[in-house]
């Protein structure tokens, strides 16, 4: 399955994701947020068919354009709402690609997601470079940068033709455009909030601001919200 079209620089990427479902194998359970978007729910397929994981769940409010295997349980809605998340069961492994930095409340949505995850979450997402940050726990948002020549020293540029012109623009706050700049340090003071601790990382370079950063998070054995 080609889980993206070639051309902007996401075949990187892909391996990456990939490797981080790898290293939480064998699991009984997936849960894939935000799956849809650019890959028709690729990542799913994977886990359900090369993976062969029993039960795999597909949550987004876009339905991907190809049929899903049968294995694989959609539920469409957003998964912000308290009402979509009550319809995901606990899993084994959390799947959260490109999600976070999109979110209005970005630390509740991991909350959430960490409540969803017996064991395992695995996110992925552009990440900024804390040298360009006055505080390591600093989490600018993004269309609230008004200075142009700010905004185009920060601006991804090297990312490729996907990105028009006005997609940080100030007054759009759409969640399809990135709200935030969510450095290593800040995700790693959420992730020990909630008993996880990073099992494995890889990071790629986008630009002098912006890299991609994958990790896998495991809760900690003794935790008390281990289930």
């Amino acid at each position: 399955m080609k889980l993206r079209p070639k051309g902007l620089g996401w075949e990187k990427v892909n391996a990456r994701k990939t490797e981080l479902i790898q290293r939480c194998l064998p699991v009984e359970s997936v849960a894939d947020f935000g799956g849809t978007w650019g890959v028709e729910g690729g990542y799913a397929v994977k886990c359900a068919t090369d993976f062969q994981v029993p039960k795999v769940f597909l949550i987004d409010e876009l339905r991907p354009s190809v049929d899903l295997h049968t294995s694989i349980s959609f539920i469409q809605g957003d998964f912000s709402s308290e009402r979509i998340l009550e319809l995901v069961p606990n899993v084994d492994l959390v799947l959260a690609f490109d999600i976070i930095l999109h979110q209005y409340g970005p630390l509740k949505m991991l909350m959430n997601l960490l409540d969803k995850t017996n064991k395992y979450i695995a996110i992925d997402q552009p990440t900024i470079k804390e040298e360009f940050l006055k505080f390591e726990s600093e989490m600018p948002f993004l269309q609230g940068i008004l200075d142009e020549k700010t905004r185009k020293a920060i601006y991804p540029g090297s990312m490729g033709a996907g990105y028009p012109n006005g997609f940080w623009h100030p007054k759009d706050f759409r969640t399809n455009h990135w709200l935030w700049g969510i450095p290593k340090h800040l995700v790693k003071v959420w992730l020990e909030a909630k008993d996880f601790e990073i099992v494995f990382e890889k990071a790629e370079e986008i630009n002098k601001v912006w890299y991609h950063w994958g990790f896998v998070a495991q809760r900690k054995a003794d935790s008390p919200n281990q289930l």
